[in-house]
This record gives structure tokens, sequence and C-alpha cells, in this order.
């Protein structure tokens, strides 16, 4: 069997009392070569459940019924064409609901009235059946509960490695801001150092050029004292004076050095100050990241939490079909033992009825009996035996006649039984 339209549709109600009711209800459509069978039910309510098959014979019946001019094959796609019409509002059906059938009435509106196109009359659904579908959507919705606890596992596993994820990107993190600060305190060590060295070095020079120069101030003071009385050692003086420039020149040379030297610390300082820009840009960028995935983590963790809710909702709509199963099974225990009670009353009926129709037989064949003799001794009897004998068969008539309403009286009484078994069986 094909399914050939299985879908949800907002139908209008009607009910035995003539109010209307507005319900969603699934229709399903399967055809079987010659025969189609069309299934209307509430998913909501299993109760609410209408089934017809209709085949070649029974299309002939629909068909001079309702005076069609198609064939069982063009029925079968008109059908289709007008079920996919309701929802454009291009078709309207509604469902005309009794105590033990459902009519699905095909319509189009004018503007003066509306124009039924065909009428379907569909029966309640075996008890069987129903427990059938139930037991399917049992299962069917607990392999989508098992489909979704799988995928919960595995959003715990993906959110157990990024988790994971963080904690190493965590760790480097804080082993790359450890060896940046080592970095860092060695590059301030090395410029503390050197600029240490540079100035001790400096103030020995100064130290060591203020010690000559007071030399000097002492001996051009003694060279004045004595440049008056020893005019002779001018040339010496003049040497010396030389020597004095020379080594002025060389302590000068010396300071240009230092300055040098001084100015390459410098510039080594600025590109330490450059790497230690760029440590912290990229220790900047490292944060950002750690931020994103601590939202994804985030996003993660809500997803999870919206499918534990999601478990939790299937869980309970599988609660609620087992409780409706057990209560379904005991309807079936209670219709059973009904029904079984039920059967006995028939039988003992029955065996009454057939204890009765012996009766009769009987009767029967004694007033034949009577008859009989009555035909054979007619003519030997006088008027009183006569009047005596017709009185006799009267007798035995109104007993038979008497035997004949009980029998009328039983008959009925089992008719009204067997209605009552049907409708308990439907």
């Amino acid at each position: 069997m094909t399914c050939i339209y299985n879908k949800n549709l907002a139908l209008q109600i009607c009910d035995r009392s003539g109010s209307f009711e507005d319900r969603t209800l699934n229709l399903i459509v399967n055809n079987n070569q010659d025969s189609l069978q069309i299934k209307i039910r509430d998913p909501s309510e299993f109760t609410f459940n209408y089934t017809e098959t209709i085949d070649l014979g029974d299309y002939e019946i629909l068909r001079a019924k309702q005076n069609l001019d198609i064939n069982f094959n063009e029925f079968v796609g008109n059908l289709l064409e007008m079920l996919q019409q309701i929802p454009r509002r291009e078709m309207f059906l509604r469902c005309e609901v009794s105590e033990k059938s459902c009519v699905l009435v095909f319509y189009n509106k004018s503007k003066i009235k509306s124009i039924i196109y065909v009428t379907l009359e569909l029966h309640a659904t075996s008890q069987k059946e129903i427990l059938n579908e139930v037991t399917n959507n049992m299962h069917h919705i607990k392999d989508s509960n098992e489909r979704l606890q799988l995928q919960v596992s595995n959003m715990k596993k993906i959110i157990a490695n990024k988790d994971a994820d963080i904690r190493i990107l965590t760790n480097n993190i804080a082993k790359m801001d450890s060896k940046f600060q080592k970095v860092l305190k060695e590059v301030e060590d090395t410029i503390i150092t050197k600029s240490r060295d540079f100035e001790y070095q400096l103030l020995k020079k100064i130290k060591i050029l203020v010690q000559r120069l007071d030399e000097l101030f002492d001996e051009v003071n003694t060279l004045k004292k004595k440049s008056i009385m020893k005019t002779e050692s001018n040339s010496r003086l003049l040497r010396s004076i030389e020597n004095l420039n020379i080594e002025n020149i060389k302590f000068t040379n010396s300071i240009d050095q230092l300055e040098q030297k001084n100015n390459e610390l410098q510039l080594a300082k600025m590109s330490l100050e450059k790497t230690v820009s760029n440590l912290r840009s990229i220790l900047s960028e490292r944060d950002a990241a750690n931020r994103e995935l601590q939202s994804k983590n985030e996003e993660l963790r809500c997803d999870m939490e919206k499918a534990t809710i999601i478990v939790a909702q299937k869980t309970s709509n599988i609660d609620e079909l087992r409780r409706d199963l057990i209560q379904a099974n005991q309807m079936l225990v209670n219709f059973n033992n009904h029904y079984d009670s039920k059967v006995k009353i028939i039988d003992n009926l029955q065996s009454s009825l057939v204890a009765k129709n012996q009766a009769i037989e009987e009767a029967k064949t004694k007033n034949y009996q009577l008859q009989r003799e009555y035909d054979e001794y007619k003519a030997a009897y006088n008027s009183e035996t006569q009047a005596k004998l017709k009185h006799e068969l009267f007798m035995a008539q109104n007993k038979i006649e008497e035997l004949e309403k009980s029998i009328r009286n039983t008959k009925k009484i089992n008719a009204l039984l067997s209605e009552k078994v049907n409708k308990i069986g439907i």
C-alpha cells in the first residue's frame, strides 16, 4: 500500500448536536492498485480515528448515489487535486461526525450557496488498528528520543573538547605571559645594569679629568710662581701644556666614544620597547580569542540546556502515551468481560429459543395428529363429540398462538441484545 497524501489540515467539525469546532486533523490517503484507503484522525485524541477503504465495487455504488461522471482512476486524481486545493482556499472540507461514522464533505462556495462536489463516509477505526497506531507512534517517539539523546551526548563531547581546548589555550597564554614578564624583567635589568655601568665609567672619567685639571691648575700656579724666577723653563712648560692638550683631546675622544655608546644603548632600549609593544598586542589578540571561545562555550551550553528541555518534553509525552495505553488496555479488558457476559446471555436465550421451537414443533405434530384423527373419526362421532373435538382444537390453536407470540418476543429480545453487543463492539 502506497501513501499518496499525508498532511495536517485545519478543518471544521460538525457534531451530532449541530455545533461547530475547528480542529487540526491528520488526513492520510493510501492507494493499493484497485482500492483506496482514506483515514482521518486527531493526533491529540486517539479516540477520534475514522477509516474507510473504497474498492471498485464500493466506488460504483458511490458513483451511482452521487451521480459522478468519472471512473475510479480519475476519482483518485481528482481527490488528490481537491485535497491540494484546500490550503489555498480554492476548495473547502468539513467533517460531520456521528456516533459511528464521519462524513467528509468536499464543497465550494459561490455567491448564492455552497456547492457540494462529493461526500465520503468513513467509519470508526477498529480498536486493534488504533492500538497499532499508538504503538507505532510510541516507537517513533522513542526513536526520536534516542536520536536526541545521541545528539546531546555528541554535544557534551564537543563541549568537553572545547573546554579542553580553552584550558590548553589558557595554559599557553599563562606560559606566554610568564615568558613575557621574564623577558621584560631581563630587558629592564640589562638596561639598568648598562646604564649603571655607563654612569660609573662616566663618573670615573670625569673624576680623572677633574683630578688632572686640578693638577694642571696646580702646575699652572706653580709655573706662574716660578715663571718669574725660571723663565728658562718656558719651553718645558710649553711642552707640558702641549702634552696636556693632547691628553685633553684624548679625553674628548673618549667622551665622544661614551656618548656614542649611550646612543647605541638608547637604540637598543627603543628596539626592546618595540618588542614589548608587539608582545602586548599579541597578548591582547590572545585575550580576544579567549573571550570569543568563552562566548562559543556559553552558546554551546545554552544549546545543551535547550536539548535537555526537549528531551524532558519528549519523556513527558511518552509517559502520557503510556498512561493512555494502560487506559485503553483496561477498556479492552472491561469490554471483553462485558462481551463474555453478553455472549453467555445470548447462548442461554438461544438454548431457550431452541427448546421453545421444539415445543412448537411437538404442538404442531400433536395438532396434525388431532386433525388427522378428527378427519378419520368425523363420520363416526355424533354432534356432541364433534363439538367437544372442536373445543379441544380451539384450545390447541390458542396454545399455538401463545407459543408463537412468546417466540416473537424472544426474537425481539435477541435482536435488541445483538444491537447492544454490536454497539459495545464498535
